[in-house]
């Protein structure tokens, strides 16, 4: 068995030995916070490979893996094995004990990001005495070879037939329109009694850095817009759509569907096997209504577990 080395950073010139996605790119780390972080990883010397990381944010004794993206946690190659993997997350535990931390939590992919990954990752957690905090409902569709009506169930294939009758249509705009898209996802929250999670400045600033990974995505009644999208490529064959909403005056035509038949259609073109749509929670309690309405799209839930360690 190749011994790995655990260290504080990331050493530079070593190639991943994994994909390490938007939400673990530095880049993204630093727009969450400018201060904070500590990464750990396990690196195969020899052969300049990094074979597992994880970055986490410390604060008042916390450590928290991620700070404000949808997941974080533990990457690692599929070369380790669970013996491997358990010694390097109690290496990471074990430094921030050094730095006064009292608390480590971890927010985990989705299951159907990588099924077992994921589940080897949980079982290592739960035997290392972590407890599940949190399981959200995450909704993914499997992207295919199939028109995105044939997944629906048979109430949304009439809503969308109602969308082409009506004249409605489905856009992709360029970035400079952000602003606008961003500003109706805003209103359309408001309607509805929800604020977005994000200030348009900061959303903003991740397309900036990121604009061949963020995607924005319309709906058009003539030139009103009517359902708006914006997306994230949280990994190459998995789009995350971030916001997506539509005007309350359109309910009874429900332009979301149309909505996401273009960007199913997009992940199509562009060979994406995953369309996460997202989780189903509102101030920490499942929305069923909303959960069945993903799914009446052809998702799937999939499992988001949150682990906590205490260390007092």
């Amino acid at each position: 068995m190749i011994e790995y080395t655990f260290q504080e950073g990331v050493p530079e010139g070593f190639t991943f030995d994994f994909e390490v996605g938007i939400f673990h790119d530095p880049r993204h780390l630093l727009l969450q916070s400018l201060s904070g972080w500590h990464a750990f990883s396990l690196t195969d010397i020899g052969q300049r490979l990094v074979v597992g990381i994880v970055h986490v944010h410390l604060q008042s004794n916390q450590a928290v893996s991620p700070f404000r993206s949808p997941f974080g946690s533990f990457l690692f190659s599929k070369s380790i094995s669970e013996k491997q993997l358990m010694a390097f997350i109690t290496k990471v535990e074990e430094a921030l004990r050094k730095k006064g931390v009292h608390s480590f939590r971890l927010k985990n992919k989705p299951f159907a990001y990588s099924k077992e990954a994921t589940v080897s990752l949980e079982d290592v957690l739960l035997k290392l005495n972590f407890q599940k905090q949190q399981e959200e409902i995450s909704s993914i569709i499997q992207v295919d070879d199939r028109n995105f009506i044939e997944r629906l169930h048979r109430s949304k294939k009439a809503r969308l037939k109602k969308c082409y009758e009506l004249g409605l249509r489905f856009s992709q705009p360029a970035h400079q329109e952000f602003e606008k898209v961003y500003a109706f996802l805003k209103r359309c929250r408001e309607e509805k009694g929800y604020a977005l999670s994000m200030q348009a400045e900061d959303l903003k600033r991740v397309m900036d850095t990121f604009p061949d990974r963020v995607y924005l995505y319309t709906v058009s009644d003539n030139h009103n817009l009517v359902s708006a999208c914006l997306s994230i490529r949280a990994e190459q064959k998995i789009l995350y759509t971030f916001y997506y909403d539509h005007t309350n005056a359109y309910d009874d035509v429900s332009p979301v569907v149309l909505l996401m038949e273009g960007v199913y259609q997009f992940c199509q073109e562009q060979e994406i096997s995953l369309l996460d749509l997202g989780t189903s929670h509102a101030d920490g309690s499942l929305s069923q209504t909303l959960l069945d309405f993903k799914l009446s799209l052809g998702a799937q839930p999939s499992p988001k577990c949150t682990f906590v360690k205490k260390f007092l």
